[in-house]
């Protein structure tokens, strides 16, 4: 999960670049990460977070299993609502 996380991170910071958007990466952690982004873009930025970290797995077994996220909006980090 930690390297599926960095990579939607290094994903992100890409599309950021390349689409010249006004958000900003605050924080990498193992499971989650977090960007600051105009109000306007709330969505389209949590769409996009999202997608980067909808992976399929494949189990031991050989059982396809497909990674999915919920994104949380809020001024701060301590309060939050999930939107999506």
């Amino acid at each position: 999960v930690g390297c599926l996380t960095h990579k939607a991170y290094i994903e992100t910071d890409k599309y950021i670049l390349d689409n010249n958007k006004d958000w900003t990466l605050l924080n990498n952690k193992h499971d989650s990460y977090l960007m600051e982004v105009p109000d306007a873009e709330t969505m389209e930025a949590g769409l996009f977070m999202q997608s980067c970290l909808r992976y399929t797995f494949e189990g031991r077994d050989g059982v396809p299993f497909t990674m999915n996220s919920e994104v949380q909006v809020g001024k701060d980090w301590a309060h939050m609502k999930q939107i999506l």
